[in-house]
């Protein structure tokens, strides 16, 4: 496999607060959208989706609490 050289990328910060979060909102639409787009991807029941689509928002809200399943309790 033929390896190309990196690329070099300059990027240029935000200066003002409004600027900074701006780019921090840009960020975490982009962010949201893959990880939206990820599970619409996956092999598995709209339930099953919903469901982990909520544990994602809740551990970035930092009030993820697991479930316990049927054979966890047994």
């Amino acid at each position: 496999m033929r390896k190309t050289p990196p690329i070099k990328i300059i990027v240029h910060y935000p200066q003002t607060q409004q600027g900074k979060q701006e780019l921090a909102q840009r960020l975490a639409d982009v962010h949201a959208d893959a990880v939206v787009s990820t599970i619409n991807k996956l092999d598995c029941p709209l339930k099953q989706k919903l469901d982990l689509l909520q544990a994602v928002i809740d551990t970035a809200r930092g009030t993820y609490q697991p479930k316990k399943s049927a054979e966890a309790e047994r």
